[in-house]
C-alpha cells in the first residue's frame, strides 16, 4: 500500500465472532490456493466496506446490529447469487439465534 494511503488510514477495534472469523480466514486460503493473492483480513474488509458505500442502504430508524444486517442484505439482494458469496438466510437465522 502506498505511504500517502497508509497515512490516511484509521485503526479501529472490532469484535468477531468465531463464525466470523472461520469465515474470514477461509476466504483468505480460498484467494490463496485459487491462484490468486495472499489477502490479509484487513484487505478483505476494506473491500467489504468499499462495496458497501455502493449499496443504497437506508439506515433511518435502524435500531440494532441485525435490523443493518438485514437491510444491507436486501441492498445486496439483486446481485446474482455468486456474488453473494456464503452469506445467506441460513446465516441470518443463525446470527438471530444467538
Amino acid at each position: 500500500m502506498p505511504k500517502r494511503l497508509q497515512e490516511e488510514m484509521h485503526r479501529i477495534p472490532a469484535a468477531f465472532t468465531k463464525d466470523m472469523m472461520t469465515w474470514l480466514d477461509g476466504l483468505t486460503r480460498d484467494a490463496k490456493f485459487s491462484g490468486g493473492a495472499a489477502l490479509r483480513i484487513t484487505q478483505i474488509l476494506r473491500a467489504l466496506v468499499r462495496a458497501g458505500m455502493w449499496l443504497d442502504i437506508d439506515v433511518k430508524g435502524v435500531r440494532d446490529e441485525m435490523e443493518l444486517f438485514e437491510r444491507l442484505s436486501r441492498s445486496g439482494a439483486d446481485l446474482p447469487s455468486e456474488g453473494r458469496g456464503r452469506a445467506s438466510a441460513c446465516a441470518l437465522r443463525r446470527a438471530q439465534n444467538r
